[in-house]
């Protein structure tokens, strides 16, 4: 493994598991499978798996690709989730368990927060799929389709429908269409 798949690794579980927390209360989390523990889990092994899928070589990184994919892929149907490796972006947050669906021509920029229930895709009608930019909070819910760009820090309301582009940084958007609010 990689000095930048750790780093990146180890701020991913700051995230999700406090920094000090000791030894006995992470192997609590671990044993009680606790919501935040598992999703870091998820996370790490979906990171290795991209690392892996790039940077395999030899019949022993090409297993080790197909071992944490297949971690990622019993994790994430356990916890909820279609996600595919290689859409998200560093320190992206994932608040909880439930629906969470991302084709995987999806982009997702850095540090966006996703709340759950969230469907991120094309709309049926070609393959083209929305971009997100740095920092964007999607609420729980909320629904993104087509080919869309969504810019750096924008709030998407819960249960929105987003199906245009939103280009302006910084607003908050929420409606079935969604429509600037703020």
């Amino acid at each position: 493994m990689s000095r930048k798949l750790k780093e990146i690794i180890k701020r991913e579980r700051a995230l999700y598991v406090p920094q000090a927390t000791t030894l006995k209360i992470r192997f609590m989390m671990w044993f009680s499978h606790e919501e935040s523990y598992e999703l870091f889990r998820w996370i790490k092994y979906m990171r290795k798996t991209e690392y892996y899928a790039k940077h395999a070589r030899t019949i022993f990184g090409k297993i080790r690709c197909l071992l944490n994919g297949r971690k990622t892929n019993i994790l994430g149907n356990r916890l909820g989730f279609f996600i595919s490796p290689g859409c998200l972006g560093e320190n992206v947050k994932i608040f909880h368990k439930g629906d969470i669906i991302i084709n995987y021509r999806s982009v997702i920029g850095e540090g966006c927060k996703l709340h759950g229930d969230n469907c991120i895709g094309n709309n049926g009608k070609d393959l083209d799929c929305p971009i997100l930019g740095k920092n964007v909070d999607v609420g729980v819910g909320a629904k993104i389709i087509g080919g869309v760009t969504i810019a750096d820090d924008i709030k998407i309301g819960a249960n929105a429908v987003v199906t245009k582009s939103f280009l302006e940084p910084g607003i908050t958007i929420a409606g079935v269409p969604a429509k600037k609010i703020h």
